[in-house]
């Protein structure tokens, strides 16, 4: 549900959901890293159209980048703790946003949800007696006096209210103006993890929209032997998202330089467990769980390396965010660990030459398991990876390459729609675009 939340807010950054004792109402904070903190148990006292909503509330604060404004309140109100005015305006300022983001909900429900949203509110008002003052942090709770104004402000809800917004720019501008203007003042921003930092001078960007029917995504091939890039739609090129099972390729790859596995010893007994696709349930070796995506196989493997050797290995060859913070499932599946298709290129690239030193028998071994099709002189190598929340394909990937006698083209194809972004589609996105290239 909270990726679902992401996805209608157009929200792809790395945000941690987790609960604690220590909280009692829903919570949002961080600066490099985004946790929502949610208090221990709620799903005991929530519907799920309750938490549907906090979701909703918590990430509109992340899209309005809520929790940055907090840190500079925080110096603002370091640097004039003695005038009484600084720390009033903010106060409004901190119940304008709340404002803001119950209304930003609001607009995105029909009428019968108004009534659902602010009973939520009450809900979770009626469970904390007193809020906690945790001044970094946007909480859904607040004073009474500031929760009566926001119900009363849901209650005569008609339209969305631009007021608001220019009332809270307008006292952040007085304010922030007032004391930029007497003391130097610096402000850090954090680092974007969510995207990669692409350059290159021999880049063609070309438009192949025809080919993405019903789709955002992109595609980027490099050319060996030109030295060369081909991009299709440069903004999603670098945004990075979860890699799903094209991640497969280096958890092979790792799980033979630890010596987990070898070339002629990779078999595992399957678990007894019933899973959804045939093929699954049975044993596996390296082959037969890349060819058929054989998740239960991968995810023994991370299980068989030590976290910080893992760590250490995507930091080597530099995987994306190289973040393992994902919870109870696999890191690579619609969680922490994120990737863009440009630097899925490149790591293909640099897995193919072996830049990064690996043994080459192990190297050649992943090679011969993504051995997809081969037509006279061409050889097709890759991985397809599909991303699924709620049951709903959101995420697809096709990565690999083309070997011919000549020179080797190395591809990756990312979609991401509501409900049918899946490897295979990637797959045929890609054919397609290879056969109008010519090169497969």
């Amino acid at each position: 549900m909270f990726e679902q939340c992401k996805l209608n807010l157009g929200i792809s950054g790395n945000i941690n959901v987790r609960e604690s004792p220590l909280v009692k109402s829903a919570m949002t904070f961080g600066l490099f890293k985004t946790y929502v903190v949610l208090p221990t148990h709620f799903e005991e006292w929530l519907s799920m159209k309750d938490i549907k909503y906090i979701f909703l509330h918590e990430l509109n604060h992340y899209k309005n980048k809520d929790i940055l404004t907090n840190y500079l309140i925080v110096v603002f109100q370091i640097l004039y703790w003695f005038n009484p005015l600084v720390w009033v305006a903010f106060r409004e300022m901190r119940l304008d946003r709340e404002i803001a983001c119950d209304h930003a909900v609001l607009n995105s429900l029909d009428k019968h949800g108004y009534v659902e949203y602010g009973n939520t509110i009450i809900n979770v008002v009626d469970r904390v007696s007193q809020p906690g003052n945790f001044i970094l942090t946007n909480q859904l709770n607040g004073s009474k006096k500031q929760i009566k104004k926001r119900i009363e402000k849901i209650a005569s809800f008609t339209t969305e209210s631009k007021l608001l917004k220019r009332k809270s720019i307008a006292i952040f501008m007085l304010v922030g103006g007032l004391v930029a203007s007497q003391v130097p003042f610096i402000s850090v921003m954090a680092e974007d993890h969510t995207r990669y930092d692409f350059k290159s001078e021999r880049t063609v960007y070309e438009d192949l929209n025809e080919y993405f029917a019903g789709f955002e995504g992109s595609f980027v091939l490099y050319d060996l032997q030109a030295d060369q890039y081909h991009i299709y739609n440069e903004n999603k090129s670098t945004l990075r998202v979860s890699p799903d099972s094209t991640y497969k390729i280096f958890s092979a790859l790792f799980a033979l330089e630890s010596n987990v596995i070898t070339s002629e010893n990779s078999t595992m007994k399957w678990n007894g467990i019933q899973y959804p696709y045939s093929a699954w349930n049975q044993d596996q070796d390296l082959f037969t769980a890349m060819k058929s995506s054989v998740n239960w196989y991968f995810e023994d493997l991370d299980k068989r390396i030590q976290r910080d050797d893992l760590q250490a290995f995507l930091k080597q060859i530099g995987y994306g965010n190289t973040d393992l913070s994902g919870g109870t499932g696999p890191y690579w599946l619609e969680s922490s660990l994120k990737i863009s298709p440009v630097e899925q290129v490149q790591l293909l690239k640099a897995f193919y030459t072996n830049q990064f030193g690996f043994k080459e028998r192990n190297v050649q071994t992943v090679k011969d398991t993504i051995k997809l099709e081969k037509k006279v002189g061409k050889q097709l190598s890759g991985k397809t990876g599909t991303g699924a929340v709620n049951n709903k394909n959101i995420n697809g990937w096709f990565i690999g390459y083309v070997e011919t006698k000549e020179n080797t083209y190395f591809f990756a194809t990312n979609i991401q729609n509501e409900d049918n972004a899946k490897g295979s589609m990637a797959a045929e996105i890609t054919l397609s675009i290879l056969r109008g290239k010519g090169i497969y």
